[in-house]
């Protein structure tokens, strides 16, 4: 057994972008493989799964160390390794499963999946700075960072780790975020594109927070950039102590961010969560399929809150496991399921009758901190099976929805952890 800390990541998958329609021509599978990054030295790879046939049919070794997540670059065939070790990433070519490059950046690389269609540009989070890097990726090329460096002595007050920043995200095709976790606000950028072609960034909003925000968006990937809602999650932070002098006594909640559409974000209405005190934290929340609950599971209070989102209160709440951190849902079978990254069960629940299942997917002891379970797991197109790894273990796993039981298992080795960020 190895021991993974918080810091840690887990799975991705992008489903298939689409064939064509002559079974007789060779199918591009590229997109309908899952791939994910495994930071084991032993391995320090990407390793690409089939879901269909549960075998492993790839892997690449990649030179940067501490591989953490395998985002797309855009709409490409090449994706960015976020090499959390180093202060740069390195790029592979998805199709035919080979390192490329290594890019160079000013920090860390903390999160790299948030990605603008209408510019084509990429945005990289600072792991070790609160900074965000901008990419163009028709040249894999930094084009700008901006955000401070971290500065002597200065500690996070969250509860969620030692990111410097969260997710960033774009907000509309011209502007994007920065979660600074250091300085515990959300800084608002907006792209200038100049006639020499270079680019500048001028800062339009910074909106202090209570502590750390972990995310303040579900999906930063490859949609319209319309929207006009977003909601931070606000990690929680540990009350002022010896072991951390940084702490704010803040409770884990959520605020509603409304957009004005020209580069400020305004506080609207906040849930919190009744017994959830401030030494608990959260991760990511979803959204309902039908879009008007914010499911949010709690990482230590082993419970879920179901949040309505036109009144921020919470209309239900669920028992899961050690270290909730994702919901995923089958549409077809109306069912949540959560990955408990510190337990060995995933907790599925359905969401008509409220019935809850966990089911087993590790012999691996339940320990904060420890992950278990990797992070951004995938339910298959049919709505029928449910697709995580142990990774602790290093063992892909097949969930049978229907049957809430694992059905299939394939093992890979190493500790492969996470792929989209």
């Amino acid at each position: 057994m190895k021991n993974l800390f918080l810091l840690s990541g887990i799975l991705f998958a992008i489903i298939i972008s689409g064939c064509g329609n002559n079974h007789t021509k060779p199918v591009d599978k590229t997109w309908s493989y899952y791939y994910y990054a495994d930071p084991d030295p032993a391995f320090n790879r990407v390793v690409v799964m089939d879901p269909r046939k549960m075998t492993m049919v790839g892997e690449v070794p990649v030179p940067g160390l501490s591989p953490h997540s395998a985002d797309r670059a855009g709409y490409t065939n090449r994706m960015y390794i976020r090499t959390a070790g180093v202060q740069s990433f390195d790029v592979i070519n998805a199709t035919k499963m080979t390192y490329l490059k290594t890019v160079l950046l000013k920090h860390k690389p903390r999160a790299a999946g948030s990605y603008n269609k209408y510019r084509n540009l990429q945005l990289i989070s600072g792991k070790d700075h609160p900074m965000v890097s901008i990419i163009d990726v028709s040249m894999d090329k930094v084009v700008g960072t901006v955000g401070p460096e971290r500065q002597p002595g200065q500690e996070i007050s969250g509860n969620c780790g030692g990111n410097a920043t969260g997710h960033s995200n774009w907000l509309d095709k011209d502007h994007f975020t920065l979660l600074d976790r250091y300085n515990d606000n959300i800084t608002v950028f907006k792209v200038v594109k100049n006639a020499d072609g270079t680019y500048t960034f001028p800062v339009t909003q910074v909106l202090p927070v209570p502590t750390g925000v972990h995310t303040i968006d579900v999906d930063v990937q490859d949609r319209s950039l319309t929207k006009t809602q977003f909601f931070a999650a606000i990690e929680g932070s540990k009350p002022k102590s010896a072991d951390k002098p940084e702490g704010k006594d803040v409770r884990p909640q959520i605020w509603e961010l409304n957009y004005d559409g020209n580069g400020k974000l305004i506080v609207g209405k906040k849930a919190f969560f009744e017994g959830v005190g401030s030494d608990d934290k959260i991760h990511h929340y979803s959204i309902s399929p039908d879009g008007k609950q914010i499911w949010q599971p709690i990482c230590l209070s082993k419970e879920l809150f179901v949040i309505d989102i036109a009144t921020m209160k919470t209309v239900k709440t669920y028992p899961i496991g050690l270290g909730g951190g994702h919901v995923n849902f089958s549409k077809q079978l109306n069912l949540a399921i959560v990955t408990n990254h510190f337990d060995d069960a995933v907790t599925i629940i359905d969401m008509k009758t409220d019935k809850v299942w966990n089911v087993k997917i590790t012999d691996a002891p339940e320990e904060d901190g420890l992950f278990i379970q990797s992070h951004l797991n995938y339910v298959s197109d049919d709505g029928k099976f449910f697709y995580i790894f142990a990774t602790h273990d290093g063992v892909f796993v097949e969930i049978n929805l229907e049957k809430k039981e694992v059905s299939r298992i394939y093992e890979t080795a190493g500790t492969p952890e996470q792929s989209t960020s």
